[in-house]
């Protein structure tokens, strides 16, 4: 018994210790941008149609954008929205139907459709809002 609790007890700092590392990774990591200005203008793009939405959601629905009517992926668009803060997939559902509320009082309609199972794309009439 005493050596089954010891060598739980070592796996349990050594998992420890990993985990440790991973959050440590984890928060020096930072995502490089090519070209700040260029990330701030596709934002600023954004809030320009729709000035309601926060950073984050202007950030997730910029990302939708950059696809140019292709899919965005519920990672990239996740990842966006966190800032880099651990979320779950469900929190990025709830904020697109925030951001779809924010595009419809702002006039714009149904501009971001869902492809289930994998992400958002703009619309037809999304990629015209955001020519």
């Amino acid at each position: 018994m005493c050596d089954k609790c010891d060598r739980l007890t070592r796996e349990n700092r050594e998992l420890r210790e990993e985990l440790a590392e991973v959050y440590a990774v984890r928060r020096t990591a930072t995502v490089k941008v090519e070209n700040r200005a260029d990330a701030y203008t596709r934002v600023g793009r954004v809030l320009e149609k729709v000035p309601t939405l926060t950073l984050a959601e202007a950030n997730g629905l910029s990302v939708i954008v950059d696809a140019d009517g292709s899919v965005a992926s519920k990672e990239a668009i996740r990842s966006a929205f966190s800032g880099g803060k651990t979320t779950t997939m469900k929190l990025v559902d709830v904020r697109m139907c925030n951001v779809r509320k924010k595009i419809r009082a702002a006039g714009h309609g149904d501009i971001v459709a869902t492809v289930f199972g994998t992400g958002y794309r703009l619309t037809d009439a999304g990629r015209a809002v955001f020519a």
